[in-house]
């Protein structure tokens, strides 16, 4: 299934499909932590709304869960470890759409683009 999660109109998308052309050209997967597991697949996308828009998709990897012990990998934006949490691993390379109006929201919710 496909889902889609918001990416906050406080932050311009250019900077978000900057971090995500650097994480593509060093071979790096790109995370969203999630407040419960989805029902996704690798293969699956992952739609992103910003600004009252959906705008575009990644690919799912898969799901991970990352530990509450500290042993979380490093987040190459932020240089921290990531926060324990379910998250859903995407490969970053961006696939834009026609934008499709949606209001943001928190969570994900379950998406089919229309065509």
């Amino acid at each position: 299934m496909n889902i889609v999660i918001t990416w906050p109109k406080t932050r311009a998308l250019g900077s978000y499909l900057a971090e995500l052309a650097k994480a593509e050209e060093r071979g790096h997967v790109a995370y969203y932590r999630l407040s419960s597991r989805p029902d996704v697949k690798e293969g699956d996308r992952c739609y992103h709304v910003h600004d009252g828009k959906v705008r575009g998709y990644l690919s799912v990897l898969g799901m991970t869960e990352f530990p509450l012990d500290g042993h979380a990998p490093i987040d190459n934006v932020t240089g921290k470890h990531f926060q324990p949490g379910i998250y859903v691993e995407r490969h970053p390379h961006w696939f834009a759409i026609n934008p499709v109006p949606m209001r943001g929201f928190q969570g994900f919710r379950y998406y089919r683009e229309e065509t």
